[in-house]
């Protein structure tokens, strides 16, 4: 486990080194992927569902058109990998 200035965790999943992410509201832990799988953002509250968002957002395009009924202007912005290829 590492942890940064800013109190960032990185943590090995698998073969990789990923940050381990709590979110802001209800105190959720884990990875990015995990975060997402687990939880409907039905169940979640917005500070969380929005804290998803822009992880996921960050995170490429992966991630893209998850969670996109809770902010539909996210399906609208294309992600950093779609901005690198045109």
């Amino acid at each position: 486990m590492l942890v940064n200035e800013d109190y960032q965790v990185a943590v090995m999943n698998d073969d990789s080194l990923e940050t381990f992410h709590s979110l802001p509201y209800g105190g959720k832990e884990g990875f990015l992927a995990d975060l997402i799988a687990e939880n409907n953002p039905d169940d979640l509250h917005s500070d969380d569902v929005e804290c998803l968002l822009n992880l996921a957002d960050s995170s490429g395009a992966i991630y893209q058109g998850l969670y996109q009924s809770s902010r539909p202007e996210a399906a609208q912005r294309p992600g950093p990998r779609q901005q690198r290829q045109r």
